[in-house]
């Protein structure tokens, strides 16, 4: 009898052991499905990347990257338009789209290229070769400049400031991104910080033009003509065909009335009548203190007076009264 019981008891024990075992091949098969459920929705959803996969080992490079030495001559634009004018070498700016294009097509320097890009508006690419290029060019300043650059032309404005700063944090001598800051901060109307980083990037790089250009426009902002003046004089003589340098003396010979002479300046400049408004009403009041109202005639027929600010439509408003 106690031989039964004890038989009675074992099989229990088997028969529950056996079912626990059929319970965890269930939630074993429960699991697998669920996995197999998101890697089919994982890989269906998420865009998996050419250049790393984590899903093979054999895709990932351990390879150590050569970390490329600074060459302070790339600072510097060297393309076919870089003896263009004053400026050309030291900002991508003033080029249209054709020429953007075409340097393009010219240009072996990554850095360089990612502006071109970021001054295309193709800001996508501009990025996405800076992420190429990163662990290469990590350790320059004109790196992170760049990168700041293509923030700032795409108006995320904060960041610009990080990674101006991140630039000067590797050489707080480099004058681009000093001059850069300096932008940045006119951009935010803050005219007194603008101008100190203009006046030390100038000081910094004393070969370098655009510093001094900008440092002029803002002497001429707050009229202060005795400083201003003579910056664009000079500059003018160098260079009487750029736009920005012949619209500031332009406007120092206007308000020292001499229309005769501003008006020599503007008719050799290149002025477009949409992009270029302020230039163009300096242009129409140069003509009309000199009485020429039959050519103003001729250069506003058919023009739609749709300009962006107040002074340009006041001042076109003034050029067409009688």
């Amino acid at each position: 009898m106690r031989n039964i019981v004890s038989l009675f008891f074992i099989a229990i024990i088997i028969v529950s052991c056996s079912s626990k075992t059929r319970k965890a091949k269930k939630s074993v098969n429960v699991v697998s499905e669920k996995t197999d459920k998101e890697d089919v929705f994982i890989s269906s959803k998420v865009e998996r990347s050419s250049v790393f996969n984590p899903y093979k080992i054999n895709s990932v490079s351990f390879k150590k990257i050569k970390i490329r030495k600074i060459n302070k001559e790339l600072d510097f634009y060297n393309n076919s338009f870089s003896k263009k004018n004053l400026l050309s070498h030291e900002t991508l700016n003033l080029f249209t789209r054709s020429e953007l294009s075409k340097l393009k097509l010219e240009t072996k320097d990554p850095i360089s290229l990612s502006m071109i890009f970021c001054y295309q508006k193709k800001y996508k690419d501009g990025f996405d070769l800076l992420d190429k290029i990163f662990f290469k060019y990590k350790k320059e300043s004109r790196y992170w400049n760049s990168l700041a650059v293509c923030y700032f032309l795409s108006g995320k404005y904060r960041k610009a400031d990080l990674y101006l700063n991140k630039s000067l944090s590797i050489d707080n001598k480099f004058a681009p991104s000093i001059n850069n800051l300096g932008v940045l901060y006119n951009k935010r109307k803050l005219y007194k910080s603008a101008f100190d980083f203009f006046n030390k990037s100038s000081k910094v790089n004393s070969f370098s033009v655009t510093p001094i250009l900008n440092k002029a426009q803002i002497l001429l902002r707050f009229n202060l003509l005795e400083k201003a003046c003579p910056i664009f004089r000079s500059l003018y003589a160098e260079d009487p065909f750029n736009k920005d340098i012949g619209h500031g003396y332009g406007t120092c010979l206007l308000f020292k009335d001499k229309p005769k002479d501003a008006y020599s300046v503007y008719k050799n400049l290149k002025i477009n009548f949409h992009k270029d408004e302020i230039p163009f009403v300096h242009y129409l009041l140069s003509l009309k203190l000199m009485g020429q109202n039959a050519e103003i005639k001729q250069l506003i027929s058919g023009a739609k007076a749709n300009f962006k600010t107040k002074y340009a439509r006041r001042m076109f408003d003034f050029v067409r009264s009688k």
